[in-house]
């Protein structure tokens, strides 16, 4: 194990899981229930943006990504370009958002692509789930600046009750 795996946070091996198991064509029926406890009521819509994001990944790409097979392990390249996509998505970062995602799929990122990483890491970030800006040599993207202290806790959306933190997925 190098210290990316072990660092990995909650939320980075939730995108990771789901990633792999979406490549892998997968039928698993642990994949919602992890996105509901992990997210509660905004779990759903986190995974169907992560399928979302796996489907104009197929669509869109000119190239193959290499993914792990659906088992904890050693992120690929690949799967950290995805991470940073995520991440990057996280802290309002769309340059580095745009610029992994044309290493991604070797082309101009369509619209559909970026925004439903963005709707994946909003549903994280609501809910506690932080997905660190990681730059490593050779990959697109700058740090962005750390949030003003009052960027968190996030606000919840309108009709939302669940703060990060809280135990029940119920909204």
């Amino acid at each position: 194990m190098d210290a990316f795996e072990t660092d990995l946070t909650c939320g980075e091996r939730l995108v990771l899981c789901g990633l792999r198991l979406m490549a892998a064509d997968a039928a698993c029926t642990t994949l919602q229930p992890r996105f509901d406890e992990a997210c509660g009521c905004a779990g759903g819509q986190a995974l169907r943006g992560l399928e979302v994001f796996v489907q104009q990944l197929r669509r869109h790409g000119r190239r193959k990504i290499q993914v792990s097979p659906p088992a904890p392990g050693r992120p690929t390249a690949d799967e950290r370009l995805v991470l940073q996509v995520f991440a990057s998505a996280q802290a309002d970062d769309y340059r580095s958002v745009d610029a992994a995602l044309a290493q991604l799929i070797d082309d101009e990122p369509p619209g559909a692509l970026g925004a439903a990483a963005c709707l994946v890491a909003e549903a994280f970030q609501m809910n506690g789930l932080v997905l660190p800006v990681r730059i490593s040599s050779g990959s697109p993207g700058r740090r962005p600046a750390e949030p003003p202290p009052s960027a968190w806790p996030p606000r919840p959306p309108h009709g939302h009750a669940r703060w990060p933190g809280r135990t029940s997925g119920a909204c």
